[in-house]
């Protein structure tokens, strides 16, 4: 049976692979085909030698769009009205705070996604600093809404991604940083 699962890994169903959104070396690929596709075309080996961290993170960034479940949900945003769509995420940020499904979705619940269910979330608020919004860019409203919260008038939870340290404050550093991810990208 290994040699049926490495002579044809996209083919055979000899085994149930596993999931695309987390690391697993028992089979080869993942359990969605198109998501597996997607993450072997910028990494071969995910394929041939084994679904590791790395094709986990490929899933969660390159082909988030590709691969249901991984990476950034509307969870890592704010948003109007309660709860958002990601089931696990969200069943994990209502734990911590019920505001969060009855109310609304505000910048608390983004934080409590961030440092309480950062495994379930897949937030990374560190990849892209003064992404507010969790889309993968920074834009010029972002940049003034990182700049307010610099001079405290805004507070941090409007932005928690520009709070790159997660101290609670903005500082030049992360201005800066957040400027160069709007002029060169994520």
């Amino acid at each position: 049976m290994d040699e049926a699962n490495a002579e044809c890994v996209v083919a055979c169903t000899c085994e149930v692979a596993g999931t695309c959104c987390e690391a697993h070396f028992d089979t080869l690929g993942c359990d969605d085909r198109r998501c597996q596709d997607c993450v072997c075309s910028f990494d071969q080996t995910c394929c041939a030698d084994g679904w590791d961290g790395t094709c986990a993170d490929i899933a969660g960034t390159d082909c988030h769009e590709r691969c249901n479940g991984c990476g950034p949900s509307n969870c890592c945003g704010e948003r109007d009205g309660p709860g958002c769509e990601d089931a696990a995420c969200q069943a994990c940020v209502c734990n911590v705070d019920n505001f969060c499904c009855d109310t609304g979705w505000d910048g608390s619940c983004v934080d409590i996604a961030n440092a309480n269910c950062p495994s379930t979330c897949l937030c990374s608020p560190s990849t892209c600093v003064g992404d507010c919004n969790g889309d993968g860019t920074v834009n010029i409203s972002e940049l003034i809404i990182a700049v307010n919260i610099a001079l405290s008038s805004r507070p941090v939870s409007d932005c928690s991604a520009v709070d790159q340290n997660n101290d609670g404050e903005v500082t030049v550093n992360e201005l800066i940083l957040a400027v160069n991810a709007a002029l060169g990208g994520c």
